[in-house]
């Protein structure tokens, strides 16, 4: 694991259900209390790795796909081997021959990873748990990470339990006050800048701010623009509310829809920004009201 990574809290159970269960108990209680169900427990990073067959869940920007690069360095540390595939790209329909070469491949004592389950195709989604399935089947003392949004397990089920009922399940947490200060420290080079981001989180646009922070991919966008463009802490103290969306959210969503040169509408983008925007005033709200981050 490398040495800057900020573990976020990671949550283990055997079921979908135990994790719906600390989801809900931490809705309610304290940390502190969170951890004493029978049904899931907090484990380390370094359990993870040692882990048979596990499903990683967690809301989008949690760090699902950072996990998995940690496991890809770590284990090449330690001299195990460790494959990556992305799932959207290996499940196409032209990929058929690449499916069934990995299902007759000997991958004993390894490590794979499939990562963006929930990015495949809904016409091929089936065919991707039915694959899924049968390297399991096929590669049974293989270790097996498989990365999915949370929703889109609830909303499959029946099909994961029928398919992929031999796997466990890990949720990524996303960060807490600690955290993130933690994570400020360790990526912003300017202190002075650090000492305004902490002083912002105390006010009364600290809630909403919080909904961005503590959502890993999104407090990485905002540091980097910091660090790239040299922003001094007297610009960032003047930074309202809207200038973290259209400052850093907004110009990397921009930038990666031009790197990846999509075919989209005009209004695409303003669309996308929006939809961060509801999701993060949604998710302060309920911070807000569940007083847990």
């Amino acid at each position: 694991m490398t040495t800057n990574y900020i573990e976020p809290v990671f949550i283990s159970s055997p079921s979908i259900e135990g994790i719906e269960v600390y989801e809900t108990i931490s809705t309610f209680q304290s940390y502190s209390l969170k951890t004493e169900n029978r049904e899931y427990h907090e484990i380390k990073f370094d359990d993870i790795i040692a882990k048979q067959k596990t499903i990683i869940l967690g809301e989008p920007g949690c760090g699902k796909s950072e996990l998995i690069n940690q496991i890809e360095q770590t284990s090449s540390k330690m001299g195990l081997v460790c494959k990556r595939f992305f799932l959207p790209d290996l499940i196409a329909q032209n990929a058929k021959s690449e499916q069934s070469g990995l299902l007759n491949q000997d991958y004993q004592n390894q490590i794979i990873c499939f990562d963006a389950l929930d990015e495949v195709d809904a016409n091929l989604f089936f065919s991707a748990v039915d694959f899924l399935s049968s390297f399991s089947l096929k590669h049974s003392d293989t270790r097996i990470f498989i990365s999915c949004r949370t929703y889109y397990i609830k909303n499959n089920l029946s099909l994961i339990h029928n398919y992929l009922y031999n796997f466990d399940y890990l949720l990524v947490g996303l960060f807490d006050e600690k955290r993130i200060d933690n994570f400020l420290s360790n990526s912003l080079k300017d202190s002075e800048i650090r000492k305004v981001l902490s002083q912002k989180l105390k006010t009364d646009q600290g809630i909403i701010l919080k909904s961005i922070f503590k959502i890993p991919r999104y407090l990485t966008i905002i540091c980097a623009v910091i660090n790239e463009n040299q922003l001094d802490a007297g610009t960032i103290i003047e930074w309202k509310r809207s200038d973290f969306f259209e400052k850093a959210i907004y110009h990397n969503l921009s930038l990666e829809i031009k790197e990846k040169k999509r075919n989209i509408i005009p209004n695409e983008v303003e669309l996308s920004k929006k939809n961060i925007r509801k999701d993060c005033v949604s998710n302060g709200d309920k911070s807000d009201k569940q007083n847990h981050y």
